[in-house]
């Protein structure tokens, strides 16, 4: 069955409980799509890696409607603000077994390699093997994409590979 883009971000607030971060939101995405879960958005990449305003406008019109709660919690020194997503009290959402559980395994990682991983993924479907895409990820993310990070990435990448095998 076709899921719609906005079924699928509250199938991944209501599977991790909380998400925090709007660039955390749009990676996890892209993965599931990576994996072969019916992810209905156009990505790009952006300043942090694949970017997609599909993704942007539903989620935002999640919270007009008041199917998404969206809370805006300081970050860092500078004041900056980091978005938490989660579903309002009254609301709950159905998730099949197989996406909730990619999107609990996802969830286990940090934003950073979440970050990586992604931007690996999309430089290989871009036609890029591992390695180069892993060297042109390094490039654009020299302070992110470090050797811990990039092994993180991999096991994520490996979580993504074998369900589009399976």
């Amino acid at each position: 069955a076709a899921m719609e883009l906005k079924e699928v971000i509250l199938s991944v607030v209501s599977a991790t409980e909380k998400v925090e971060g709007r660039k955390r939101l749009q990676k996890i995405l892209h993965l599931l799509q990576e994996a072969s879960f019916d992810v209905r958005a156009k990505f790009r990449i952006h300043h942090y890696g694949p970017f997609s305003d599909d993704v942007v406008s539903a989620a935002e019109s999640l919270v007009l409607e008041g199917n998404l709660e969206e809370q805006a919690e300081p970050a860092g020194a500078y004041q900056t603000y980091q978005y938490l997503y989660k579903l309002p009290e009254s609301k709950s959402q159905t998730v099949s077994t197989s996406l909730r559980r990619m999107i609990q395994d996802l969830n286990k990682f940090s934003t950073s390699a979440l970050e990586v991983a992604s931007t690996i993924a999309f430089y290989e479907s871009d036609g890029l093997n591992r390695a180069k895409a892993i060297e042109k990820t390094q490039f654009i993310k020299p302070s992110k994409a470090i050797t811990p990070v990039i092994r993180n990435a991999e096991l994520i990448l490996d979580l993504i590979k074998k369900k589009t095998r399976g």
